[in-house]
């Protein structure tokens, strides 16, 4: 029978005198030293704490589980947040902790040194400290050269006549403006598609593709062709078949008036 691993409930509590669950403290200066997976961690216990009244139960197995970490981890990052004086963990029997948020603040030199003094005096997580304290030297270093170049005069370079040769751009162009469209050319348009399916291609090709609709005066439509030869063909052979299908797209009887191109 295989023995089934004993679930740790973490409580979370908040300590904090403030209402907010990150700061920009936490950012700048603990993320370096918590390093991304206990910091992950961190942001999680900020966002389920509650007042000093009030708890929540977080398994260990469930955190592992959502960050897809071990829960070695998860247990290893209360240690390094205690030692960081960022929780205070109380552990009662059963597998349960409560984890009281606290405070945060930058990381000073006497924090450095506050940290540095836990980790002497806990000697049972020996890598854990060597892990915190190779961090801190780095953030520390770090630290003092950011500081150095921030004092760091800025010298002024003085102004050139010397001309500047900037490289040619292409000259901006007006954005095109589309035409205008006509409404009686897409009235007429609307006629024409029609007419195509009422006859035969050659017919509509001969005599009406190249109409148009000049214009629109009470009922008349006055249409254009291109010789005199087409109108004849229009007013004495097509006539009935335009004009029923024109006043069927206009929503009334029209009558059409035929002309030739000038």
């Amino acid at each position: 029978m295989v023995k089934k691993q004993k679930t740790e409930e973490i409580i979370v509590r908040s300590m904090r005198s403030g209402f907010t669950w990150f700061d920009n403290a936490i950012v700048d200066d603990w993320l370096p030293i918590l390093g991304v997976e206990i910091f992950t961690i961190y942001s999680i216990y900020c966002r389920r704490a509650m007042n000093n009244t009030q708890s929540t139960k977080l398994p260990q197995e469930v955190i592992a589980e959502h960050l897809q970490i071990s829960r070695s981890t998860v247990s290893e990052s209360m240690v390094v947040l205690e030692l960081c004086d960022l929780i205070k963990v109380v552990r009662r029997a059963g597998g349960i902790s409560t984890i009281y948020l606290k405070d945060t603040s930058p990381i000073t030199p006497e924090v450095i040194e506050k940290i540095r003094t836990r980790c002497d005096d806990d000697q049972k997580h020996a890598k854990i400290h060597k892990m915190i304290l190779s961090r801190l030297e780095k953030f520390s270093s770090l630290s003092a050269k950011i500081e150095a170049l921030m004092e760091t005069k800025i010298i002024a370079i003085p102004a050139t006549n010397t001309p500047i040769n900037l490289p040619q751009t292409e000259p901006l162009t007006q954005p095109h403006t589309p035409p205008a469209i006509n409404p009686l050319t897409v009235q007429w348009q609307e006629v024409k598609e029609q007419l195509q399916e009422q006859m035969t291609q050659a017919t509509f090709d001969t005599w009406v593709r190249q109409t148009e609709l000049v214009s629109i005066t009470d009922n008349q439509w006055l249409i254009q062709c291109e010789t005199s030869f087409a109108k004849d063909w229009l007013e004495n052979r097509l006539n009935g078949t335009l004009t029923r299908t024109a006043s069927s797209v206009a929503g009334q009887q029209v009558e059409l008036k035929f002309i030739v191109r000038s």
